[in-house]
């Protein structure tokens, strides 16, 4: 299973609060065969949210976990018609929702994170993840923001 493939874009979500994208995203995440346990998996993206908040400012977020139930590292892309509000100062309409095992070799969770904090700092990056519906597109680019 790769990390990070077509049918992780989940594009035009109508959802308009944190909480239920968080179980939306847990369901796919399970749903992908990625983890095994939907409401392990929301428990840790809503833990840790609790622990730091993951906005970024400009509309993105960058949900993640570390779960037992999740089996397989992964990322997901999603995108909400409608900004949500997911802290006090933010909102956000793009989410780049990383996940992984508890046990996980070579800390893959902080190299994923680190591979698209630093792509996220383009705005022509920015700007193409808001403005563009088309899935090859998004792949391309997200998977060589992963690889770098």
């Amino acid at each position: 299973m790769e990390i990070f493939d077509k049918v992780n874009i989940i594009l035009n979500v109508d959802i308009t609060e944190k909480d239920l994208l968080l179980k939306e995203i847990a369901k796919r995440i399970c749903d992908l065969g990625y983890a095994n346990e939907e409401e392990k998996v929301y428990e840790g993206l809503k833990d840790r949210e609790k622990d730091s908040e993951t906005a970024l400012g400009d509309g993105f977020a960058i949900p993640h976990t570390k779960s037992a139930s999740i089996t397989t590292p992964g990322v997901l892309f999603v995108k909400t018609i409608e900004e949500i509000k997911w802290s006090e100062e933010e909102s956000a309409n793009v989410f780049i929702v990383l996940f992984t095992p508890i046990e996980n070799e070579g800390n893959i969770h902080l190299k994923m994170l680190s591979s698209l904090s630093r792509k996220l700092i383009n705005s022509e990056f920015k700007n193409l993840l808001h403005s563009s519906d088309d899935v090859e597109v998004l792949y391309q680019n997200i998977t060589n923001a992963l690889a770098n």
